[in-house]
């Protein structure tokens, strides 16, 4: 369990640490995720983002390699992705979405390097829904707005906070430096 303050403080030491994803409004109710450097950007009471996350797995553009030359000799260098990246506040219907992406870039052969490296480097944080709304579909494609499957970790609001569930050993290696973490600020 953990209180709406220390979610946002986590979320400030997580936007510090790596590149933080969460859903913002970015005017007139359109919630769309966004790297976000501090929690106040964050949107935590929403339905369902207006364009789902895979940009952050295939970015509208990047630079794929460099090319030198030197004394006559061509030299490729690929550029992959460096920093890892946290996209919180997904709904399980959008990690459900990410699962087809791994279908397709990661686990057929060959492989997507750049998709796979961003997503080694990316831990899913989710946000059960609170409840089914109009526009829900996740029970449709075998899941729920509490499914959990193919998160690193979900929270689901409760009383004062939000419940914690790791679901994979990413989820619990986030989970436990954030415990480190609030531990060694407690003053003895």
């Amino acid at each position: 369990w953990i209180s709406h303050e220390n979610l946002l403080a986590w979320l400030d030491h997580l936007a510090g640490t790596r590149t933080l994803v969460a859903p913002t409004d970015v005017g007139k109710g359109h919630i769309h995720y966004r790297p976000v450097s501090d929690s106040r950007a964050v949107c935590l009471d929403y339905t369902r983002p207006d364009l789902s996350a895979k940009e952050f797995f295939f970015p509208h553009t990047e630079r794929l390699m460099r090319i030198e030359k030197h004394d006559g000799k061509v030299s490729l260098h690929d550029r992959l992705l460096e920093e890892p990246q946290v996209l919180f506040g997904l709904r399980p219907c959008d990690a459900q979405g990410v699962l087809a992406l791994d279908a397709l870039f990661r686990d057929q052969e060959p492989p997507d390097a750049h998709y796979v490296r961003r997503r080694e480097l990316t831990t899913l944080i989710g946000l059960s829904c609170p409840q089914m709304w109009e526009s829900c579909f996740c029970t449709s494609v075998g899941g729920a707005p509490d499914d959990a499957t193919h998160l690193d970790l979900l929270l689901t609001a409760v009383d004062g906070g939000y419940a914690i569930r790791p679901v994979t050993p990413r989820g619990q290696e986030i989970l436990a430096a954030a415990l480190r973490k609030r531990q060694s600020q407690v003053p003895e």
